[in-house]
């Protein structure tokens, strides 16, 4: 009978302390909801600005250095970002990653060496995605 009674406060004091534990978790996961939110949602990746400039050394030469803004107002990840060049009827594609903190603006750059100075008119297509997660 006395090990019945003694087990008995062993269970007690264990039920009470998971209720303890459990609800400092709650409380924590309240307090701290914005960490916990980028810690597990996905990047949304928003193009701020953009543009083309030369990244050349040479004199003659044009390489098109097309760079983006990219704000990511979701939580942490890796955010990938394609960028179409279209210049006298070609077409080049290519993509970069780049890992992002939660509401961080930074620039993301892709060189494109097909470029010619006197190739006529530039179009340009930007993507910008949340890459994993």
């Amino acid at each position: 009978m006395e090990e019945s009674k003694t087990e008995s406060k062993v269970t007690y004091k264990k039920s009470k302390l998971i209720k303890w534990i459990i609800g400092i978790v709650i409380v924590y996961f309240i307090l701290n909801w914005g960490s916990v939110y980028r810690l597990f949602a996905p990047p949304v990746p928003v193009i701020v600005s953009h543009g083309v400039e030369n990244v050349s050394n040479q004199l003659l030469s044009y390489d098109a250095g097309v760079w983006a803004n990219v704000r990511n107002d979701g939580g942490d990840g890796m955010i990938g970002m394609k960028v179409s060049f279209t210049q006298d009827g070609q077409t080049y594609t290519k993509s970069t990653t780049r890992y992002f903190k939660s509401l961080e603006t930074s620039k993301m750059e892709i060189v494109f060496t097909e470029a010619k100075i006197l190739g006529g008119d530039q179009a340009l297509h930007y993507t910008v995605f949340p890459y994993g997660k």
